[in-house]
């Protein structure tokens, strides 16, 4: 496990005063808690005017603490919170006989669900008219204790932050809570001052994980039926003991449970027990199978925590206590991507380095370290970590990942090692054209490392770079089969050159070694097919002409005349194949395969790769062949859609088998219930249901119900348009209108003059018809369209000096139900003059009885931030330019990021309108 970080500083927020806006540094604290830490964070908070947060968590709970300018509050997630009033009735402060009424108090506010439910706290100000400095008082006590037993947790990590608290956490109502409104300055003090106690309370005591043992002496005081010392906890303490006697061997953790007592307080108790000889405390390591047990449960309560950055360290020093380094690097990796989306770039450094020194094989830890070496501008470490990521997605057959890698490399140092990674990855995700522009960098860069022997054939070195499962990819990227060509050049040439007489005394021996140099000079380095046979021909007749010799050189020359004959000859077979290749892209691969089946070679050069060019064919058309029974099997699911339409463009070439091959969409009518005929067959079962939607050519549907007209619509893939389920809107049948004598209608009577307009200013507009809207910019009134995009956003506190171009239609393609409407809204995070793309969040409405009903809001937050083009106005402004424009952006990757959203909105939406009908 790597070393704890020390206190650490990034990021900024920013505040306002009568001055106007200034900059702040946050100032941050983070590792292991203990007494040292504690007390450091509470000093920073001193200093920065009690204004940030601690967040502490044992990998199964966590305990927020949030600093404001109205107080201090204190969240619990995974532990309960002592009560406020049993508190009060145990100080004597709270009659008992009002405990039934404050218990009820308390189940009101831990009950309500709306985001106005008042806490413990008001209730019992308000409910029973207790003092609220009486409450605060008791509120600050349990403030204390709390904070003071994370102390004994089991290696609790923390982080203390400065600044504005996170307000989506703050504010939350569904956890355990208690606020203190005044003293929180004391409250300060006082801990401070009993940190120093606690640290004496740990030399007996280290965590709860110790075992507490009864002594001979305890057993007797139990036996007696005396209590264990004089005073107010002498009866808790006794309670204490009776518990161990009654089972021995416990851990202190299941003592804190039993009894129903916080940690410090136990651990004052076991201590003063243990100093009187009651009892014993072994602090025994936990077996292996309770680390495991612990460790899988803290990954099972992940998604509960108050600080998923503190909580991932926290469980991957527990993994990595465990010895399972893997499991330990991928929670490393998890934090230092939380870093950096938080912008914390330096120290994101730091922790991905960790995570991948503890689990090289976990590719996201390596993803996540590149990223933050190349935000930290480390650009020659970024570029060795982005060949090796790159050779391990290769290695994985990920090309289109090494891709993403290695390009961002070689556009910022372009070297040859990075060059060849990026060349083989274009050309297993079958993209000629790149690996052909990355492919004359590369020669270039050979050539000027006088690599000439490497960089003359290129075409020959691309394909020796891929492996034998992965060759028929690179042939075919390559622009056509080369084994073919290759193998007949390589026979034309033996056969030219290899046949020179061991003795050149007789000038007809000279003559055939004339021949056969020339021979070898014109087909040397040739790859063209159609050069070939030009060439061919000449060399044929020069050795024809050497036959009329007679003796050794005829014999030889007839031989060699013979084979190149037969080399012709292929070459004018495969010369009527040329529109074949590449054979993946040809229109009608069953056609083709006849034709290759067809080809009969004389020589043996070309019959072994044509032998493998048809086995290659039938190879891929028997994936096709699994590939449709695959889409069989799904049910109606994006995963179902998008592998349909990976198979509809890899297998273009099979237009029969496309049209045989189906992907499953679930098909609605609103209203539903009706009668369904799908390509001449009818359905029993109404809608909805489930059809197959054919990947090449289209069906007819018919809907069809009693009162609605029916609806006849031709539906094939494209008509999908990304979706894998649809509705169609019936339309109610119209009642015939009776007859009406016609009547002549009088002339209508002339139209009013038009009142003159009174003269306005146009308003400035920039080219293209793009808006440009700032934050405070007043929408006007108009009919919303379904799915509208806005732009400007933030994460944090708005920036007003920034304005957006909007493309309200940008997202005008995602289709949902004709219930729905959503706004898509890009959010940004402003760090100086520079804006960055980190999300986007979207709200949906609903149409119910009492009009358009807004559903609370789906947020999308990318790992990597985009930076945006910014155009400075003057004066202290920006204008930041279209969405479209994001720099290192794949917009298509965005807008389907934008569908999934709307998506998940729209089907959040659904659920939540079911579960309010009680599961309707």
């Amino acid at each position: 496990m790597a070393k704890e970080r020390g206190p650490a500083q990034s990021g900024s927020f920013k505040l306002s005063d009568s001055s106007g806006a200034h900059e702040v540094r946050r100032k941050r604290l983070s590792g292991v808690f203990d007494a040292a830490s504690a007390a450091r964070a509470l000093e920073l908070l001193q200093e920065r005017q009690l204004h940030g947060s601690i967040v502490i968590s044992d990998g199964l709970c966590d305990v927020s603490f949030f600093f404001t300018r109205g107080g201090l509050r204190v969240l619990a997630a995974g532990r309960p919170l002592p009560s406020l009033a049993a508190r009060l009735v145990a100080q004597g402060k709270l009659d008992p006989a009002m405990a039934p009424k404050a218990g009820a108090a308390r189940r009101q506010a831990k009950d309500a669900k709306d985001a106005g439910a008042r806490e413990e706290r008001d209730l019992l100000i308000e409910v029973l008219n207790l003092p609220p400095a009486v409450v605060d008082e008791a509120a600050r006590e349990i403030v204390a204790e709390v904070f003071l037993d994370c102390l004994f947790w089991e290696q609790p990590h923390h982080e203390a932050t400065s600044g504005e608290p996170e307000p989506e956490v703050l504010q939350r109502r569904d956890l355990p809570a208690v606020t203190v409104s005044l003293g929180v300055k004391d409250l300060i003090t006082q801990l401070l001052a009993r940190i120093r106690t606690a640290t004496d309370l740990k030399r007996n005591v280290a965590t709860m994980h110790v075992v507490v043992v009864p002594l001979a002496k305890g057993r007797d005081a139990v036996q007696g039926g005396g209590r264990v010392g004089d005073g107010p906890m002498a009866q808790v303490r006794t309670r204490v003991l009776k518990a161990v006697v009654a089972e021995p061997g416990q851990r202190a953790a299941q003592l804190v449970k039993r009894l129903g007592v916080g940690e410090l307080e136990l651990a004052t108790h076991l201590h003063e027990l243990a100093t009187q000889g009651l009892v014993k405390l072994d602090r025994q390591p936990p077996g292996k199978e309770e680390e495991l047990a612990r460790l899988r449960a803290m990954e099972e309560n992940l998604d509960a925590a108050l600080s998923q950055l503190v909580r991932r360290m926290r469980v991957a020093h527990e993994a990595a206590q465990a010895g399972d380094q893997g499991r330990a690097g991928k929670h490393m990796a998890r934090a230092g991507g939380l870093l950096l989306r938080e912008g914390r770039d330096e120290e994101a450094v730091r922790t991905l380095q960790n995570a991948v020194q503890l689990a090289p094989d976990n590719l996201e830890g390596r993803e996540g370290y590149v990223q933050s070496l190349w935000a930290t501008n480390r650009v020659a470490e970024a570029v060795g970590e982005s060949e090796e990521l790159g050779r391990r997605y290769l290695g994985l057959n990920l090309p289109a990942r090494a891709r993403r890698i290695l390009e961002r490399a070689v556009a910022r140092e372009e070297k040859t090692t990075s060059l060849e990674l990026l060349v083989r990855s274009l050309v297993k995700l079958r993209q000629p054209k790149a690996a052909a522009e990355a492919g004359e960098r590369l020669l270039n860069r050979l050539r000027r490392e006088g690599r000439a022997a490497e960089a003359r054939d290129m075409a020959a070195e691309l394909f020796e770079l891929a492996t034998d499962a992965d060759k028929q990819r690179l042939l075919r990227a390559a622009g056509a089969d080369r084994r073919i060509v290759v193998a007949l050049l390589a026979l034309a040439f033996v056969l030219a050159g290899a046949f020179v007489p061991a003795s050149r005394a007789l000038a007809a021996r000279d003559e055939y070694d004339r021949a056969a140099r020339e021979a070898e000079l014109a087909l040397r380095g040739q790859r063209d097919l159609g050069h070939v046979r030009s060439t061919l021909p000449a060399v044929r007749e020069r050795f024809r002409s050497l036959t009329a010799h007679g003796g050794e050189v005829g014999d030889r020359a007839l031989a060699v005349v013979a084979q190149l004959e037969r080399v012709e000859r292929d070459a004018a077979a495969l010369e009527g194949l040329r529109g074949r290749f590449p054979w993946h892209e040809t229109d009608d691969l069953e056609v083709a395969l006849e034709e290759f089946q067809a080809v009969r070679p004389d020589t043996i050069a070309l019959a072994r790769p044509m032998r493998q060019l048809i086995e290659d064919v039938k190879a891929f058309r028997a994936r096709g062949e699994q590939t449709r029974d695959q889409l069989l099997r799904w049910d109606p699911s994006p995963e179902g859609y998008a592998m349909a339409a990976r198979a509809r463009a890899e297998f273009k070439s099979l237009p029969a088998l496309l049209a045989r091959m189906v992907v499953r969409v679930r098909v609605d009518s609103s209203p539903s219930g009706g009668q369904v005929r799908w390509d001449g067959i009818d359905y029993s079962s109404p809608t909805p249901l489930v059809l197959g939607i054919p990947l090449s050519g289209s069906k007819e549907l018919v809907v069809t119900r009693e009162g609605y007209q029916p609806l006849s619509r031709q539906l094939d893939f494209e008509a999908l348009g990304g979706r894998h389920e649809f509705t169609v809107r019936l339309e109610a049948a119209r009642a015939a209108e009776p007859t009406r004598p016609v009547r002549t209608p009088p002339p209508p009577p002339p139209p009013p003059p038009e009142p003159t307009p009174e003269p306005t200013s146009p308003e400035p507009r920039p080219s293209g018809g793009v808006i440009v809207t700032g934050p405070q910019t007043p929408e006007p009134a108009r009919e919303r369209p379904q799915i509208e995009f806005r732009d400007g956003g933030w994460q944090g506190e708005v920036d007003n000096r920034f304005s957006f171009e909007q493309d309200a239609s940008y997202l005008a393609f995602i289709e949902v139900n004709a219930r729905f409407r959503a706004t898509v809204q890009a959010v940004n995070r402003a760090e100086g003059t520079n804006v960055f793309l980190v999300g986007l969040r979207v709200h949906v409405e609903v149409m119910g009885a009492a009009g358009w009903r807004r559903e609370r809001p789906h947020q999308v937050e990318f790992g990597t931030r985009y930076r945006r083009p910014v155009i400075a106005e003057g004066g202290g402004r920006y204008r930041v330019q279209l969405i479209a424009r994001t720099l290192h952006m794949d917009e298509a990757w965005l807008k389907d990021q934008a569908r999934d959203a709307v998506q998940a909105a729209v089907r959040a939406a659904i659920v939540r309108e079911r579960d309010s009908r009680g599961g309707r």
